[in-house]
């Protein structure tokens, strides 16, 4: 997923690109690349497939920064690989948040990192909470799986309880992904 945001400010281009090195570096990215665009990393393809952190997933930021007459324009891209996880709503809201006080920090110098740090941490407990669920649903599921299927139907044989076992995992499975749908 790709997303943008361009603007401009009142300084040198030079300090604009100071500020927003120093922002997303506190957020935990490392810089890649300083001149002629601004690159910045965070989090890795792997490890964000499994980590609760939404700071683990892979995000890139690349910011072209020029001067304008007394003005310098800065137009800053966004890439998040979110190929195998979606997003949850509190992780959303984290990411939109970054990119707003990013811009209040080029702005005004200044950003909310302690409300950012606390919309990190509902984010987290939001992904621990879906795990649990998640697990909850598996372990009902392989349990029912197998006593419907030993006791139920024992004539047919050795496989049906891991054919139930199966079934019953793809409709918890999918029960899961009903429950942790975006609703907006």
């Amino acid at each position: 997923m790709k997303y943008r945001w361009s603007g401009e400010v009142d300084y040198s281009d030079e300090e604009a690109r100071q500020r927003l090195r120093s922002y997303f570096e506190s957020l935990g990215f490392q810089c890649l690349q300083d001149q002629p665009e601004l690159a910045l990393q965070r989090g890795s393809s792997w490890g964000g497939l499994f980590a609760l952190s939404p700071r683990r997933i892979w995000m890139q930021v690349s910011a072209k920064i020029q001067p304008w007459g007394v003005h310098t324009l800065v137009d800053v891209t966004f890439e998040i690989a979110l190929r195998l996880r979606r997003l949850s709503e509190p992780e959303a809201e984290l990411l939109v948040s970054e990119t707003r006080e990013m811009v209040r920090y080029l702005q005004d110098g200044r950003a909310d990192f302690e409300r950012l740090e606390t919309l990190h941490r509902q984010a987290v407990r939001a992904r621990r909470k879906a795990r649990w669920v998640a697990w909850l649903l598996f372990a009902l599921g392989f349990v029912f799986g197998v006593l419907a299927g030993s006791s139920v139907f024992d004539w047919m044989g050795f496989i049906l309880p891991y054919v139930g076992l199966f079934l019953v995992g793809i409709l918890a499975g999918r029960f899961v992904v009903w429950l942790l749908k975006d609703r907006r």
